[in-house]
């Protein structure tokens, strides 16, 4: 998963970065343990830290290897408060009737505390483009927002008047937590051109959700395609959202 930090000083590597099996390390090209038999710096609650070099430019730099299981541990209470904090923070937004329009990460907010840099919020930002939503009979229907998470029925409006509300935002929230999981965005240019027309069309059987890995938490992929449902009056509402949210982080805490 993507949100696995790299908390190590400046010249280590992540921990992520490294491939192991059993006592056997596979380092990332580029990287190499200081001496053999190796050299060992201390030892933590869930791993062993060695010294190491860049064989390019010969710096020192901290090899931490950790166990698996708690490298998958720490990434999954990582999205969880990522996934609770974002699902916390919309409800607010919804309650006062504000769509943002352009939630994606660089809109995400994030506080580390402790020396660790352990992650403590994650906070939704940027109002520039959002609107309210005085009652429930009123829509949008302008292009607004950055391409790469915009919902298809804003990026409709290219082909013809197509309404729009809070939704769209739960589908932003889907393609950030997309990101999350995989280090990329769902869909390219090519294939976000195709949402606008299926939509535009209402072909919605058209639609191929994409993809996560099958190694995602059950729970979060479900929560996941639920945002990036293509037909709007099917996807998760603001208000789902949040209580499948919040329920998932009670049980993962």
């Amino acid at each position: 998963m993507v949100l696995t930090h790299s908390n190590t000083p400046r010249g280590s590597i992540s921990t992520s970065a490294l491939e192991f099996t059993n006592d056997i390390v596979q380092l990332p090209n580029g990287y190499a343990f200081h001496d053999s038999p190796l050299s060992l710096i201390g030892l933590g609650s869930f791993g062993v830290v060695y010294k190491g070099f860049s064989v390019i430019d010969d710096k020192k730099v901290a090899i931490k290897k950790m166990s698996k299981i708690h490298v998958k541990e720490n990434e999954l209470r990582v999205i969880r408060l990522i996934i609770d904090n974002i699902a916390r923070g919309y409800k607010g937004l919804f309650d006062l009737k504000i769509v943002h329009r352009d939630i994606k990460p660089q809109n995400i907010l994030i506080k580390y505390v402790g020396k660790s840099k352990q992650l403590l919020s994650a906070k939704i930002t940027d109002f520039g483009i959002a609107r309210t939503l005085e009652n429930e009979e009123s829509d949008l229907c302008n292009v607004a927002g950055t391409l790469f998470y915009m919902a298809p029925e804003v990026g409709a409006n290219l082909l013809k008047t197509c309404q729009y509300d809070f939704k769209v935002d739960m589908w932003s929230i889907g393609c950030l937590l997309y990101q999350c999981i995989t280090g990329q965005v769902p869909f390219d240019e090519g294939s976000l051109c195709k949402l606008f027309l299926y939509t535009a069309c209402a072909n919605y059987d058209a639609y191929d959700p994409p993809a996560l890995p099958e190694t995602t938490n059950d729970e979060i992929c479900a929560m996941v395609h639920s945002l990036l449902e293509i037909d709007s009056s099917r996807r998760c509402t603001p208000v789902q959202f949040y209580d499948k949210a919040t329920s998932f982080s009670e049980r993962i805490s």
